[in-house]
């Protein structure tokens, strides 16, 4: 239902996860938006050197994406593991569940 109603505000689904994983960076997003902007330069101009751009503009903004996620689900786990050690149960299983619920694979 959330991914439906961002849809609908015109949100893409890469800004709904970035939402849904709270680590919604600058840095992640600037990547995305310069990717973004070299396809539509490929897609106008079908030349081996807007390809290559687009390519290489592509496998920053996957990687540092990957990055960010890696470094907050590493937070996350951290963050359980203090639950844990200070025997904050309930703090403890509740992170667990929401990290359940969003699907997230781990490292």
């Amino acid at each position: 239902m959330f991914i439906m109603k961002e849809e609908k505000e015109g949100r893409g689904i890469l800004q709904n996860l970035e939402i849904r994983y709270k680590r919604g960076d600058q840095d992640c997003q600037l990547a995305i938006t310069r990717k973004n902007e070299a396809r539509r330069k490929w897609l106008q101009h079908k030349i081996r050197a807007s390809c290559e751009l687009y390519h290489k503009k592509r496998n920053e903004a996957n990687r540092m994406c990957a990055q960010k996620k890696k470094e907050w689900i590493n937070e996350t786990i951290r963050q359980i593991e203090e639950n844990y050690k200070q025997n904050e149960r309930r703090k403890f299983f509740s992170e667990i569940k929401k990290l359940k619920h969003q699907n997230t694979r781990l490292p």
